[in-house]
């Protein structure tokens, strides 16, 4: 499924639909669905605030595990201007739990417990200082006007394996006591292998 939004062309791949409708058949509970649209509001507050800014990507791809943005005005954008396009992902999930937390007080449905929890994980996680996750894209652009581009590459780096490295070990040794937790050495290792395989592209 393909359409157009303000010239921006927006594809949704039949795996990615595949994927919201079976979790909704197969999972009542809503866990997966729940995450799976914090994950779309978290890319969509990237795309709002890029609209806000009028420089929304030319085509975006809703794949099955992640979302590929096509964005040919990077360049033309001051590090601040970027800043604002990175934290407006994490800020409107943490701006949707807020709303959540106190209905869910008010009308305790499964659901809604579920849509803040996912909310509040997708935020977290993408906040944290690590190449590839928004936290590393908004220390580059902070560390970029202080040190320029060259040094802040490097920081951003090394500030990503300080993190990686012990969570990967924390990560071994949970699974060590546990064979079916690997989810934290998974990311970990996976996350270590895009900085050490890849050119990280920041921003």
């Amino acid at each position: 499924m393909e359409f157009t939004f303000r010239g921006c062309r927006i594809f949704v791949s039949f795996w990615f639909a595949a994927i919201l409708a079976v979790s909704a058949v197969l999972d009542p509970p809503g866990g997966v669905l729940c995450g799976l649209l914090a994950a779309v509001a978290h890319e969509l507050g990237h795309l709002l605030e890029m609209a806000r800014q009028n420089c929304l990507p030319k085509k975006i791809a809703f794949k099955m595990f992640r979302v590929d943005m096509v964005d040919s005005r990077r360049n033309e954008r001051s590090y601040q201007r970027d800043l604002r396009i990175i934290l407006a992902g994490p800020g409107l999930n943490f701006l949707l739990a807020a709303l959540c937390f106190p209905i869910y007080l008010l009308l305790p449905y499964q659901w809604l417990g579920m849509f803040f929890s996912a909310n509040l994980l997708v935020g977290f996680f993408n906040i944290q200082p690590i190449a590839t996750l928004d936290g590393g894209a908004a220390l580059y652009a902070i560390l970029s006007v202080r040190l320029g581009e060259k040094k802040a590459t490097f920081w951003a780096n090394f500030f990503s394996f300080a993190i990686l490295v012990p969570l990967a070990a924390l990560g071994f040794w949970i699974l060590l006591r546990n064979p079916y937790q690997f989810s934290l050495l998974f990311i970990s290792i996976y996350l270590m292998g895009v900085l050490v395989l890849q050119k990280t592209d920041y921003l």
